[in-house]
């Protein structure tokens, strides 16, 4: 799997074909939003998992990190040969960053992606995720006309069997909520939030009115019908979530920071 782009060529279904595997070539908006993290951060060992065409390890090394780029598309012959879809190779909590940007979507089960991304970082270091915004304001305009969310067309999926080693491209949208969650399962803690730049922006005042209209139903939802012993915690979802950053950014940005180790089953 490597960072998302759109599929760059299509093949029949059902037909033989090397494996395609899509990832960008431009320094994105989400990726800036990256670097900007990562600069503040202490310069130590990163995994940039899935690294793509190698941008962001670029990006990262300017900055004095030592990065290992790891992907499955071979694009580069220095990066490491790993697969978001099985154990990744490399030891427990053996870098300080982790970096995944436009991967967790590609695979079927993202759940075990993000325990492993949780599992090679160490305890007080950063996992840091970005993926499309299946929650943003335009996703949300697409999903109430079309029942679909932006970003995941799944009529423009290739059929392919389970075993294939191969870009499934988008076929798991997961929310800020999930990975919240997810990342608290995996002994994570959400510390910023953010987004790249706005879908449609003819359309703010439309965002803007959905947004107001909305916001007793988000209270109500968040604050009022939430658990009353994570009281704190549902107040800071609902706070990243209410932003403009989270409510507009077609892709969104999470970074977590590690504050326990997680071996499912030992939890």
């Amino acid at each position: 799997m490597s960072t998302a782009a759109e599929p760059s060529v299509r093949n029949p279904i059902g037909a033989e074909a090397a494996p395609e595997f899509s990832h960008r070539h431009n320094f994105t908006g989400y990726m800036r939003i990256v670097e900007g993290m990562t600069a503040r951060l202490r310069r130590g060992r990163v995994l940039d998992m899935a690294a793509g065409a190698g941008q962001m390890t670029a990006a990262m090394r300017a900055q004095g990190h030592e990065v290992i780029p790891a992907d499955i598309n071979g694009h580069d012959p220095s990066f490491v040969a790993a697969d978001m879809t099985r154990r990744l190779p490399f030891e427990d909590q053996s870098f300080d960053v982790v970096v995944c940007l436009e991967g967790i979507e590609h695979v079927q089960r993202p759940h075990d992606l993000l325990g492993e991304l949780f599992r090679v970082c160490r305890v007080g270091g950063s996992v840091i995720i970005s993926t499309p915004n299946v929650t943003s304001m335009f996703s949300r305009m697409q999903f109430l006309f079309t029942g679909t969310l932006h970003q995941f067309h799944f009529a423009q999926l290739r059929e392919l069997p389970p075993d294939a080693q191969d870009d499934r491209f988008h076929v798991s949208p997961v929310s800020l909520d999930w990975l919240w969650h997810d990342g608290s399962y995996w002994g994570g803690r959400v510390v910023e939030t953010s987004g790249d730049r706005c879908k449609r922006k003819v359309l703010l005042p439309v965002y803007a009115l959905v947004r107001l209209l909305g916001t007793p139903w988000m209270r109500l939802v968040y604050l009022r019908l939430g658990r009353p012993e994570h009281a704190d915690r549902n107040a800071q979802m609902y706070r990243h979530a209410r932003s403009w950053a989270v409510t507009l950014g077609r892709s969104l940005v999470v970074r977590y920071e590690k504050h326990r180790h997680v071996i499912e089953g030992e939890r």
